[in-house]
């Protein structure tokens, strides 16, 4: 099966940073689209990364108790997502105090024009940078965006 090299290396990152023993601090969601539709790409980590832990879940109600992770890390989701509100109470719940969210997700403003809607099909909505600071700063105390 041949994969985005940009999902390869997330799996990487995942499997890097993963500590078998579970509690907090020592491992940490990584919410992927692609993971979350496609049972095959589940299979493939868990094959290739046997360290690490691959849970197929709702986004808006994640199975994790609160304060959990010290970090999630959110890789093309949000432009899929409906209720991006839940979705985000959802991270915000799970993370930590201190905790950091990495979200990757397309800008509206290279891609489309002002009157467009998102030409993938599966897109719900696209984000312009100025939108993603706003609704990530509605969760998030501190909000830098990077690469936008």
């Amino acid at each position: 099966m041949i994969l985005s090299d940009r999902f390869e290396k997330a799996l990487k990152y995942a499997a890097r940073h993963h500590n078998s023993q579970e509690r907090k601090g020592t491992d940490f969601p990584y919410i992927s689209h692609l993971m979350s539709v496609a049972g095959i790409a589940l299979e493939y980590g868990a094959g290739r990364y046997p360290s690490v832990r691959f849970v197929q879940a709702d986004g808006t109600s994640l199975p994790f108790p609160s304060d959990r992770f010290d970090a999630v890390l959110s890789f093309q989701v949000f432009e899929h997502v409906r209720e991006a509100d839940a979705y985000l109470s959802e991270v915000r719940r799970v993370l930590a105090p201190g905790g950091r969210f990495f979200l990757s997700t397309p800008n509206r403003r290279l891609r489309l024009l002002p009157f467009e809607k998102p030409w993938n099909p599966y897109h719900v909505r696209e984000y312009a940078d100025d939108e993603v600071r706003g609704i990530l700063g509605r969760y998030f105390p501190s909000v830098e965006l990077k690469g936008v």
